[in-house]
């Protein structure tokens, strides 16, 4: 709903036209990691190290959207790295805490486990607060990004001719489930948020999150499919 309409010349769809949005649901904030036997102990330590050798380091990109987020890193320390593929956050994640790959940026829900197991370091979070799971890892903007505050997310869409009042029905209908204390409990177990916005909310969020996508696609020139 939002990255592909920034890394894809041609869709079958209309991520805006071809739907209409019903509810927001949740965001997940991201951890930067690296191996657990990398000599990055900080980001810092890691932006110092892309600073000396700009492009030579390589990170794991689990899907389009992931190289996205890690480009939004770069630019806020100007910095470069390498971008190596993964189909799928897992075998991406794996490679990280094998060693085969310098870096990555992954849900949290992804690498919780395997930074539990020490097989991986966190060296910060991107969202604007830090998380009780890794309460003693600093945010992004403590690590020298202020305001850095880069999360994914979910909502809920249909299809755009769904009539308004069916949409406002479904939309109140997610909206209560989401406030159940069930609903956060489970959210909240898999590293994420409650993030609530009713069909303008989430509109108005899709469409700057597909400016600001594309704009970071453009600037650090992500090849469009």
């Amino acid at each position: 709903m939002v990255t592909n309409a920034a890394l894809f010349k041609s869709l079958p769809y209309d991520p805006v036209k071809d739907f209409v949005p019903v509810e927001r649901l949740a965001r997940f904030a991201m951890v930067v990691v690296v191996p657990a036997g990398s000599p990055y102990k900080s980001l810092g330590d890691l932006v110092t190290a892309m600073r000396n050798a700009p492009g030579k380091l390589n990170y794991a990109s689990g899907s389009a959207g992931y190289q996205v987020y890690t480009e939004m890193l770069h630019e806020r320390f100007h910095v470069q790295g390498n971008a190596i593929a993964y189909k799928g956050t897992a075998p991406a994640m794996t490679d990280v805490a094998a060693g085969n790959v310098d870096y990555a940026i992954g849900e949290i829900s992804a690498v919780l486990p395997l930074i539990r197991a020490g097989r991986m370091r966190a060296l910060a979070v991107t969202d604007a607060q830090r998380l009780k799971d890794l309460p003693q890892v600093p945010t992004v903007a403590e690590s020298g990004a202020p305001g850095f505050d880069v999360s994914a997310w979910t909502g809920v869409f249909a299809p755009a001719r769904v009539p308004e009042a069916i949409v406002r029905k479904l939309s109140a209908a997610v909206r209560a489930a989401m406030q159940q204390p069930d609903s956060a409990k489970f959210i909240t177990g898999l590293g994420g948020s409650v993030y609530p916005g009713g069909p303008q909310e989430l509109r108005q969020f899709q469409l700057a999150e597909i400016t600001r996508t594309r704009d970071i696609v453009k600037r650090a020139a992500i090849p469009v499919e």
